[in-house]
């Protein structure tokens, strides 16, 4: 399974590592603070870097089977929403 993660910081870091050991892929990351990225884009290199996750599903729409989302609790729905019509 490929994922792309959106929210990498703090909780996200966390979320990326349990998905990761579940043994998924990831393929993209998105943030919009890419100085707090510093380790989980270190831990990923071959992951594509991204600020806006529009933008990445834009990108990387047909080369992802799922979906992290760390934010805060105000942004998971238009999130979750874009990613299941995709």
């Amino acid at each position: 399974m490929k994922i792309v993660c959106v929210g990498c910081a703090g909780k996200g870091e966390s979320d990326i590592g349990g998905a990761v050991a579940a043994g998924a892929k990831v393929v993209g990351l998105c943030d919009v603070d890419r100085g707090r990225m510093g380790g989980v884009v270190n831990r990923y290199p071959g992951a594509k870097i991204y600020k806006d996750y529009r933008k990445m599903f834009e990108d990387l729409g047909d080369q992802f089977d799922g979906v992290t989302i760390s934010t805060p609790d105000h942004m998971h729905f238009p999130i979750a929403m874009l990613a299941m019509q995709m």
